[in-house]
């Protein structure tokens, strides 16, 4: 049985929902969130940044044409009305923030001293946004890649070109967003995205609305068009594809 595709229904009354009611086949979570802010099936793609990282937009064929060409980070999913959705799917996302900020406050802890969480948060974002301005690049590269990635479950992060000018908490953040955007990007490289005929990309995730070098960084990577989207709901997105199939059937 298809995702969204009748499965059924009810053969009784059921918290309010009367006997008789059509019920459809379970949906992905993602393809869902999905179908709730795509707008141009043909023109754009999606990125959510939030606990994790994705990027995804809709092939353009079969499973086997959408297949040809692709990296090993690319998978295909499943979407509906028998087409695909191309996703680059990270592990690496608002996890490795947090586990940043946790090392600071655990770091803080044994020094003896002590600060809030949210005012650790509160200060890294300031900072960050504050030597976004310092138009020098001192050069600092992190690969933060530090809970592997399904296509390389080994991989393990790394820092480079560390020198004595470029150990601020600016210089470390703006290097963990570059990474996180790069790992990204090589998963999904942008040349892939422009060859699909992909004009803009809708992003959405709570980690990238808070963080507004992450969103430059994304931009500078892709250099495709930005719009910003509140995040996607999986739950508004199965409403829409019941109302799709209800549509139909009129």
């Amino acid at each position: 049985v298809k995702a969204g595709s009748l499965a059924g229904s009810l053969p009784g009354s059921w918290q309010g929902i009367p006997a008789g009611t059509p019920v459809l086949a379970a949906l992905g979570d993602f393809q869902a969130s999905v179908r709730s802010i795509l707008e141009n099936e043909e023109e754009d793609g999606i990125i959510n940044f939030s606990t994790s990282a994705q990027i995804a937009f809709l092939g353009k064929g079969d499973a086997q044409s959408d297949e040809d060409n692709l990296p090993d980070s690319v998978d295909l999913f499943p979407y509906f009305k028998g087409k695909n959705l191309v996703v680059a799917a990270s592990l690496n996302g608002g996890n490795v923030l947090e586990a940043f900020v946790s090392m600071l406050e655990s770091w803080i802890s044994e020094l003896g001293a002590t600060i809030q969480k949210d005012d650790i948060w509160q200060k890294l974002v300031t900072i960050s946004e504050n030597g976004q301005n310092d138009h020098h690049d001192h050069g600092l590269v992190i690969d933060p890649v530090i809970f592997g990635e399904r296509h390389d479950p080994d991989i393990r992060g790394s820092v480079q070109n560390i020198s004595s000018d470029n150990l601020g908490l600016s210089d470390v953040m703006r290097g963990l967003y570059r990474g996180l955007v790069q790992n990204l990007a090589t998963m999904m490289p942008p040349h892939l995205l422009k060859e699909q005929g992909i004009q803009r990309i809708l992003a959405s995730g709570s980690v990238l609305f808070k963080h507004k070098v992450l969103q430059k960084e994304l931009r500078d990577a892709y250099d495709i068009p930005f719009v910003f989207r509140e995040e996607g709901n999986s739950s508004y997105g199965a409403a829409l594809v019941a109302r799709d199939y209800i549509n139909l059937e009129r």
